[in-house]
């Protein structure tokens, strides 16, 4: 740029003082215009007793980019017209690289994690068969939702998240059961295989029910000292886990339960116990009904 300036300095001085034509000067003056960038043309006028050195055709040309290319394309000997065609070369933009990671769906293992628990706890709520989790079309109906989610095979349905959930209820439970006064409900069960189980449920007085123990009883013979030894049992786990209190105990109306009630109402005075009234009034309706 500064050899093109001075350059032009020279043309410019010959002009000036000497009258000669600067045709031809000018034709090997010209420069070949660069690139397809936006073109800017700069017309100059200078007076001619103008100093070279101070004309303003420099001072613009000095002002131009090292990266512009500069072209003459005429000058005139008396008026000193200078056309100067800048090109600015586009400048490259930088394109952040894209990575094949911005094309995938992928799920994190916290996500996986949220929903695993959420689909077992919809297996054991529904108490569907375990199988199901592996049938193909709840697969493809799971992975239409959530692509890129593969969902939990049998074995983490009936392990792991199993105990998840189980813990997180029995927190939950806890919770829900601290520092009140609560009645403990006792109440015999088979399961799917008929297996007998005694259920023990915390009630509160706003009606809340809490399921906070299930008793296998199918190696023991549900006799009233039994019963009573798991009845004991479910209160002190429930006082301690949940630091609550239990002041009352229902049952059902079978003899043996009934039994077990007396029994319990010797030793702790304290606790109000009494039989199911849901019970009872079944139990009267069937006396009452009239055979066909």
């Amino acid at each position: 740029m500064q050899g093109l300036v001075a350059q032009m300095k020279q043309h410019h001085e010959k002009c000036s003082f000497s009258g000669e034509s600067c045709v031809e000067d000018d034709k090997r003056n010209m420069s070949e215009q660069a690139g397809s960038a936006e073109e800017s043309i700069l017309n100059i006028q200078d007076s001619e007793d103008y100093p070279p050195s101070r004309s303003p055709s420099f001072s613009v040309i000095s002002e131009l980019a090292p990266n512009d290319s500069v072209s003459v394309t005429s000058c005139m000997s008396h008026s000193h017209s200078i056309s100067i065609t800048c090109s600015k070369k586009k400048k490259n933009l930088h394109h952040p690289e894209k990575t094949i990671g911005k094309f995938v769906i992928r799920t994190s293992r916290l996500q996986k994690e949220v929903i695993d628990e959420k689909i077992a706890r919809f297996v054991y709520a529904t108490n569907s068969p375990f199988r199901m989790i592996e049938n193909p079309h709840f697969i493809n109906m799971v992975q239409s939702l959530s692509p890129g989610y593969s969902p939990p095979n049998r074995a983490d349905v009936t392990g792991k998240l199993l105990d998840k959930v189980y813990e997180r209820e029995i927190e939950q439970c806890a919770k829900g059961l601290e520092g009140k006064i609560v009645k403990l409900s006792l109440d015999g069960w088979s399961n799917v295989h008929n297996d007998p189980v005694v259920c023990a449920c915390m009630t509160r007085e706003e009606g809340n029910v809490f399921l906070t123990e299930t008793i296998d009883t199918s190696r023991n013979a549900h006799t009233a000292e039994y019963l009573q030894e798991v009845a004991v049992k479910a209160i002190t786990n429930c006082e301690k886990k949940s630091k609550c209190l239990v002041r009352s105990l229902v049952t059902d109306n079978a003899e043996n339960v009934s039994k077990m009630r007396r029994n319990y109402l010797e030793e702790s005075p304290k606790l109000i116990t009494y039989s199911c009234s849901a019970h009872l009034m079944h139990l009267l309706a069937k006396d009452f009904s009239v055979p066909e």
